[in-house]
């Protein structure tokens, strides 16, 4: 699929000068989704994505940060040695997995494709954050 909407986008736009949004809008015409927010991410903003993630009771948590709202990727979470599942991971929403994986192996087992940092997080840092995003709508 992703070869072949390439070859349509360069048949369509073949010497044009074409803008990212003329880019975005093929892109969402062509597979009915929604990449607004990964446009957004990639090419209009300067923040490298963050995978945060922590291990509790052989249950792994991720969730993006650092990140446009709506962003979010879908990644692969390792779950055992050498094995693991695709999972939809959102901006500042933790999605869940068992895995019976310790947290260094989790950490050397995350697939570097993507342009992104992993970072494990304490449970206290997630408090913290959560403190302070209340302090702001508060505001």
């Amino acid at each position: 699929l992703f070869k072949s909407i390439l070859q349509q986008m360069n048949a369509k736009f073949y010497h044009s000068t074409v803008t990212g949004k003329q880019v975005e809008q093929f892109w969402i015409e062509k597979t009915g989704m929604n990449y607004g927010p990964l446009f957004d991410q990639y090419l209009r903003t300067t923040q490298i994505p963050t995978v945060e993630w922590r291990l509790k009771n052989k249950t792994l948590q991720v969730r993006l940060t650092n990140c446009v709202p709506e962003f979010w990727l879908n990644l692969w979470i390792p779950t055992a040695d050498g094995q693991g599942v695709w999972r939809n991971v959102h901006h500042n929403k933790w999605t869940t997995q068992s895995s019976t994986l310790s947290a260094e192996t989790t950490d050397a087992l995350w697939l570097k494709d993507y342009y992104v940092t992993y970072k494990a997080v304490s449970l206290a840092e997630v408090r913290k954050s959560k403190a302070k995003t209340i302090e702001v709508i508060k505001h």
